[in-house]
Protein backbone atom coordinates (compact mmCIF):
# COMPACT_ATOMS: atom_id res chain seq x y z
CA UNK A 1 0.00 0.00 0.00
CA UNK A 2 2.58 2.56 0.75
CA UNK A 3 4.64 1.72 -2.58
CA UNK A 4 1.41 2.79 -4.50
CA UNK A 5 0.95 5.99 -2.87
CA UNK A 6 4.53 6.82 -3.70
CA UNK A 7 3.87 5.74 -7.15
CA UNK A 8 0.77 7.87 -7.10
CA UNK A 9 2.52 10.51 -5.00
CA UNK A 10 5.39 10.74 -7.64
CA UNK A 11 2.89 11.02 -11.19
CA UNK A 12 1.17 14.12 -9.42
CA UNK A 13 4.48 15.61 -8.75
CA UNK A 14 5.36 14.94 -12.31
CA UNK A 15 2.30 16.14 -13.85
CA UNK A 16 2.71 19.57 -11.49
CA UNK A 17 6.00 20.22 -12.47
CA UNK A 18 5.21 19.63 -16.61
CA UNK A 19 2.27 22.07 -15.94
CA UNK A 20 2.58 25.45 -18.51
CA UNK A 21 4.43 28.15 -17.01
CA UNK A 22 3.59 31.76 -18.36
CA UNK A 23 6.92 34.11 -19.26
CA UNK A 24 6.76 37.46 -19.78
CA UNK A 25 8.21 38.77 -23.18
CA UNK A 26 11.72 39.46 -23.00
CA UNK A 27 12.84 43.05 -23.04
CA UNK A 28 13.98 44.85 -26.84
CA UNK A 29 17.25 44.41 -26.38
CA UNK A 30 19.79 47.68 -26.94
CA UNK A 31 21.36 48.02 -30.73
CA UNK A 32 25.66 47.56 -30.31
CA UNK A 33 26.94 50.49 -31.18
CA UNK A 34 29.71 49.87 -33.80
CA UNK A 35 32.73 52.06 -33.40
CA UNK A 36 34.00 54.45 -36.17
CA UNK A 37 37.41 53.96 -35.55
CA UNK A 38 38.84 52.33 -38.10
CA UNK A 39 41.90 51.28 -36.43
CA UNK A 40 41.91 47.58 -35.50
CA UNK A 41 42.52 44.04 -36.90
CA UNK A 42 40.93 42.71 -39.56
CA UNK A 43 40.89 39.23 -41.34
CA UNK A 44 39.47 38.25 -44.88
CA UNK A 45 40.07 36.51 -48.54
CA UNK A 46 41.06 38.14 -51.25
CA UNK A 47 40.88 37.62 -54.99
CA UNK A 48 43.50 35.05 -56.60
CA UNK A 49 43.94 34.32 -59.81
CA UNK A 50 46.82 32.15 -59.66
CA UNK A 51 46.25 30.04 -56.49
CA UNK A 52 43.78 28.28 -54.34
CA UNK A 53 43.06 30.65 -51.99
CA UNK A 54 44.93 34.35 -50.50
CA UNK A 55 44.19 35.02 -47.07
CA UNK A 56 44.79 38.22 -45.27
CA UNK A 57 45.36 39.80 -41.95
CA UNK A 58 45.36 43.40 -41.96
CA UNK A 59 46.18 45.75 -38.84
CA UNK A 60 45.00 49.22 -39.77
CA UNK A 61 46.64 52.00 -37.23
CA UNK A 62 45.46 55.34 -35.45
CA UNK A 63 48.58 56.91 -37.31
CA UNK A 64 47.25 55.88 -41.08
CA UNK A 65 49.47 52.87 -41.50
CA UNK A 66 48.63 49.50 -42.35
CA UNK A 67 50.23 46.16 -42.02
CA UNK A 68 48.94 42.65 -44.02
CA UNK A 69 49.65 39.54 -43.52
CA UNK A 70 49.10 37.41 -46.35
CA UNK A 71 48.92 34.01 -46.93
CA UNK A 72 49.47 32.46 -50.24
CA UNK A 73 47.70 28.81 -50.98
CA UNK A 74 49.05 27.08 -54.26
CA UNK A 75 50.49 23.35 -53.60
CA UNK A 76 52.44 24.83 -50.88
CA UNK A 77 51.73 28.05 -48.39
CA UNK A 78 53.57 31.09 -48.66
CA UNK A 79 53.62 33.76 -46.01
CA UNK A 80 54.97 37.39 -45.98
CA UNK A 81 54.28 41.61 -44.60
CA UNK A 82 53.47 43.78 -46.44
CA UNK A 83 53.47 47.57 -44.94
CA UNK A 84 51.36 50.61 -46.36
CA UNK A 85 49.39 53.48 -45.65
CA UNK A 86 45.70 53.89 -45.84
CA UNK A 87 43.78 57.20 -46.12
CA UNK A 88 39.72 57.54 -45.71
CA UNK A 89 38.39 59.86 -48.56
CA UNK A 90 35.26 61.57 -47.74
CA UNK A 91 32.81 59.39 -49.83
CA UNK A 92 33.93 57.12 -47.08
CA UNK A 93 35.85 54.74 -49.04
CA UNK A 94 39.36 53.67 -47.44
CA UNK A 95 42.11 53.32 -49.50
CA UNK A 96 44.95 51.16 -49.07
CA UNK A 97 48.58 52.23 -50.81
CA UNK A 98 50.76 48.77 -50.78
CA UNK A 99 54.08 49.71 -52.63
CA UNK A 100 54.97 45.58 -52.67
CA UNK A 101 51.62 45.07 -53.92
CA UNK A 102 48.20 46.20 -55.28
CA UNK A 103 46.43 49.26 -54.12
CA UNK A 104 42.60 48.66 -52.66
CA UNK A 105 40.06 50.19 -52.30
CA UNK A 106 37.42 49.30 -49.50
CA UNK A 107 33.63 50.26 -48.58
CA UNK A 108 32.89 50.28 -44.72
CA UNK A 109 29.42 48.16 -44.10
CA UNK A 110 27.40 48.72 -41.39
CA UNK A 111 28.98 45.99 -39.14
CA UNK A 112 32.14 48.42 -39.26
CA UNK A 113 33.21 45.40 -41.72
CA UNK A 114 35.53 46.32 -45.02
CA UNK A 115 34.01 45.12 -48.36
CA UNK A 116 36.55 45.55 -51.54
CA UNK A 117 35.60 46.94 -54.28
CA UNK A 118 36.50 46.45 -58.14
CA UNK A 119 37.53 48.89 -60.63
CA UNK A 120 34.39 50.57 -61.15
CA UNK A 121 33.33 51.18 -57.45
CA UNK A 122 31.27 48.17 -57.00
CA UNK A 123 31.69 45.28 -54.07
CA UNK A 124 33.77 42.63 -55.66
CA UNK A 125 31.94 39.61 -55.72
CA UNK A 126 33.02 35.66 -55.97
CA UNK A 127 32.24 33.38 -58.33
CA UNK A 128 29.62 32.26 -56.07
CA UNK A 129 28.37 35.90 -55.50
CA UNK A 130 29.88 36.26 -52.30
CA UNK A 131 31.55 39.60 -51.29
CA UNK A 132 35.25 39.82 -50.67
CA UNK A 133 35.34 41.24 -47.40
CA UNK A 134 38.00 42.33 -44.31
CA UNK A 135 36.22 41.34 -41.40
CA UNK A 136 36.88 43.33 -38.22
CA UNK A 137 38.34 41.09 -35.39
CA UNK A 138 38.79 43.73 -32.67
CA UNK A 139 39.20 47.45 -31.98
CA UNK A 140 41.98 49.00 -30.98
CA UNK A 141 42.49 50.35 -27.73
CA UNK A 142 42.40 54.67 -27.98
CA UNK A 143 46.15 55.51 -26.84
CA UNK A 144 46.64 58.70 -24.69
CA UNK A 145 50.02 60.35 -23.53
CA UNK A 146 50.92 60.30 -20.57
CA UNK A 147 53.97 62.64 -19.22
CA UNK A 148 56.92 60.72 -17.42
CA UNK A 149 59.48 63.28 -16.27
CA UNK A 150 59.95 64.56 -19.94
CA UNK A 151 59.24 61.50 -22.13
CA UNK A 152 56.00 60.97 -23.01
CA UNK A 153 54.72 57.57 -22.67
CA UNK A 154 51.10 56.03 -24.61
CA UNK A 155 49.06 54.25 -22.58
CA UNK A 156 45.92 52.44 -23.30
CA UNK A 157 42.71 54.18 -21.98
Amino acid sequence: MMKYRLVVFALCMGLFACSEEKSEPLPDLPRVKVPSELAGQYSGQFPCDNCKALIARATFAADSSVTIVRTLVMDTMAVDTLQGKYEVGSDSIVSLSLPEWRNWKFKRNHMGNLELLNGNGEVYLNEDELKYELIRIFTMPKMKAVPDSGNSQKVAE
